[in-house]
């Protein structure tokens, strides 16, 4: 019987509304494996938001792009989730792969791209513009249930390298 009050804590089992009120009712704060501010759910559950509002945004920037600026971009996000959904998702929607410093994403190397154009997921602002002779935010990933720092995350344009990209690449590394 115990198994079954807190089997919906740990594999989802309700709709995400039931679940909030569910856990709520039995006093359950969503508990923290990161030094994270913590949303709605657990991280476990909020990892699983999110990820068709970002290759969605993603998509629109890619598509604002003239032909041979889309043949020339690259796609850069914060860390290897929202670089693995830009990737796996982005697929189907013509995009191409996504690049970061976090973690074995780091590992996989800058690519080919040259940075002249860049989709920047995330980050601030002003660490962009030390990179970038120009940057543009072009949209926002919303998603209420993901991580507080997945939600309302800039997207961003990219263009002009201010160093190539492998001399880059060395400064983007991050491991947890």
């Amino acid at each position: 019987a115990m198994g079954a009050v807190v089997l919906p804590l740990a594999l989802p089992v309700f709709p995400v509304d039931t679940y909030i009120g569910y856990a709520k009712a039995l006093g359950m704060a969503p508990p923290t494996e990161e030094h994270h501010r913590m949303g709605l759910l657990p991280q476990h559950y909020a990892d699983m938001f999110g990820w068709e509002e970002l290759v969605s945004e993603v998509e629109k920037a890619y598509r604002s792009l003239t032909p041979e600026e889309q043949a020339r971009c690259s796609i850069f996000a914060q860390n290897y989730g929202e670089a693995g959904a830009s990737t796996v998702l982005g697929r189907r929607r013509g995009l191409p792969p996504a690049l970061a410093g976090h973690n074995n994403f780091w590992l996989w190397g800058p690519g080919t791209g040259s940075g002249e154009v860049m989709i920047v997921v995330g980050g601030d602002l002003e660490d962009n513009e030390r990179v970038f002779r120009s940057i543009v935010r072009v949209g926002t990933v919303r998603s209420k249930y993901s991580m507080p720092y997945e939600q309302d995350m800039p997207v961003y344009i990219g263009r002009g390298l201010k160093m190539p990209v492998r001399e880059l690449w060395p400064h983007v590394k991050r491991y947890i």
